[in-house]
């Protein structure tokens, strides 16, 4: 898998969130999905979407409600022919890739709120199949992150032990699982990520033997797999729109321009929380977002550290960094002498970035923003020579 657990299981999830064969026709929609708002999802108004992979390559949408200020909850109606993985995406805030799971005939509950952007697996009010769904997957994630960074160590005792535990774990649900769903997924996994370990034979065996078990199943059917349709490559045109105006409505919101007041609290390197409003109130604040395999940001370190060490009094670094991998964070610290900044970590133990800090805008680092007295945004993107010019000014005026 890569770096981002989430992420990696969209397109598997996707590709066997199945509902009908490519011979489209309208089917009287049997899904219901009620979204609850909270508070923080309220102030605006906007759209929200669901939709899903059929059969394939097929995309389709299903609904859409216009979401007004104040609304408290939505509904939206969905088809399904067998057991589907929906997507719902917001087009302004919150979610905007939540799976949903359901069963033909399903009702599912589910409460969101603005922090859930970037959230792709949550636990319902109201759905066993769904709930079933997000707990299979959720029960092996932290075996998944403790892989990545034993593949990222090069701790190859550890990596066999994750993968002898991961391929048990999907083995198990191969044969017990429920739901067909899961016990397909499971084999796709193996399929897709344990090649090099299970033999070609034995997952030959495993997919036989869910056959036999499933035989009318469309996922295991031969013909699943088709060239997407006219009415599906409209869809995914639109799928596409949406995800592009979200992302065009999230540059507007984030609270970035010149003049803005930046407000953080993240995580120092003994797991303390520390916000910007801990720091010296006489003290302009050079916030610094990096990451340890990013060698433009790395190399500019040292001129900062000479820079910041002329102000000591005057200037603060608060080092935010995007390491998936916590431990690789901390030796890089080490490593480059940077033990005088504030180092706080903007990802989770999950490996995912956290919302307040992709609002900062990740598209590329290193990125940097230096702060006034006031915690007030009065220069971004300095590169070392205009830091220390700015600084300079600043300073001496």
């Amino acid at each position: 898998m890569d770096k981002v657990f989430g992420l990696l299981l969209i397109f598997i999830f996707c590709s066997i969130s199945y509902s009908y064969s490519s011979n489209y026709s309208v089917e009287k929609k049997n899904v219901k999905i009620s979204v609850l708002l909270d508070k923080d999802m309220t102030d605006v108004e906007q759209k929200v979407y669901v939709w899903s992979f059929i059969s394939g390559n097929e995309q389709r949408i299903w609904d859409s409600a216009y979401v007004a200020p104040y609304t408290d909850v939505i509904e939206l109606q969905a088809y399904a022919a067998s057991d589907t993985n929906f997507k719902l995406i917001f087009d302004k805030k919150g979610p905007k890739g939540l799976s949903i799971y359901a069963l033909p005939n399903d009702h599912i509950t589910i409460r969101v709120e603005n922090k859930d952007r970037n959230t792709i697996y949550k636990k319902a009010e109201k759905g066993d199949f769904h709930n079933y769904c997000i707990e299979s997957i959720l029960s092996k994630r932290p075996y998944w992150v403790k892989r990545h960074e034993a593949n990222e160590l090069k701790k190859e005792d550890s990596l066999a032990f994750y993968n002898r535990q991961l391929i048990k774990l999907y083995k198990k649900e191969i044969y017990q699982a429920e739901y067909p769903y899961i016990s397909i997924f499971a084999l796709d996994m193996i399929s897709i990520y344990f090649r090099d370990i299970i033999t070609s034979d034995s997952i030959r065996f495993f997919k036989e033997y869910l056959k036999k078990k499933y035989p009318y199943h469309p996922r295991l059917q031969s013909n699943y797999t088709h060239e997407a349709s006219s009415i599906g490559i409209k869809h995914a045109q639109r799928i596409a729109e949406i995800e592009m105006q979200r992302n065009i409505n999230e540059s507007i919101l984030r609270n970035t321009q010149i003049g803005n007041k930046l407000s953080l609290k993240l995580r120092d390197m003994n797991g303390k929380l520390t916000s910007l409003e801990d720091l010296p109130d006489n003290s302009y604040i050079y916030i610094d977002i990096w990451a340890s395999w990013c060698k433009p940001c790395r190399r500019q370190f040292s001129a900062i550290k000479k820079i910041i060490s002329k102000y000591a009094a005057m200037v603060t670094v608060y080092a935010i960094s995007i390491d998936l991998n916590h431990t690789l964070w901390k030796e890089a610290i080490k490593k480059d002498g940077t033990e005088q900044f504030i180092h706080v970590i903007g990802t989770n133990n999950l490996r995912e970035i956290l919302p307040e800090v992709r609002l900062l805008g990740l598209e590329r680092i290193p990125r940097n923003f230096l702060l006034n007295k006031q915690k007030e945004i009065i220069a971004i993107d300095l590169n070392t020579d205009e830091l220390a010019e700015t600084l300079d000014c600043l300073i001496h005026q």
